[in-house]
């Protein structure tokens, strides 16, 4: 969602601010006070706020760039409100399950894990079928980097 964001702005710039204040670069200072970078190189905390900020601009420029653009811009914060709730609601199931569990968390860890270990050996020969019970495809990359080359045997 962040990256529409992103890519939303950049595309707007280039595609509307830029050839509408091309001879008035006052009016295109205050879409973008701070410039485009502001936006585009925003941390994932800042991004939804200056978005916002970012919004309001071109609602309230929509008699030059078109209501559109605003519009878009709205629907996109509030694509970002409905998955940040989701997200935030999916969170608090998680831990109020885990808090439900009490001290069995740690009997119940090893129950999956052993679940997940049957599964991994019954489907060690096709193992596209697991995918159904296990999505790795959801986990975040883990990679850290390469791994070291193995330390070369000296002879005596």
């Amino acid at each position: 969602m962040l990256r529409a964001m992103r890519v939303f702005v950049q595309h707007t710039n280039a595609a509307k601010l830029v050839p509408t204040y091309l001879e008035h670069p006052e009016k295109l200072k205050e879409l973008l006070p701070q410039g485009l970078m502001h936006l585009t190189d925003a941390n994932t905390t800042d991004l939804p706020v200056r978005f916002e900020a970012f919004a309001q601009a071109l609602s309230a420029h929509a008699a030059a760039l078109g209501a559109d653009l605003g519009q878009d811009a709205n629907a996109l914060l509030a694509e970002l409100t409905a998955a940040t709730t989701a997200k935030d609601a999916g969170l608090k199931v998680a831990k109020e399950t885990i808090g439900a569990l009490g001290g069995q968390w740690a009997q119940a860890t090893r129950l999956l894990w052993q679940v997940h270990c049957t599964a991994l050996g019954a489907f060690w020969e096709h193992p596209a079928q697991a995918e159904a019970y296990f999505n790795y495809g959801l986990l975040p990359n883990r990679t850290g980097g390469k791994a070291k080359p193995a330390a070369a045997a000296t002879k005596p």
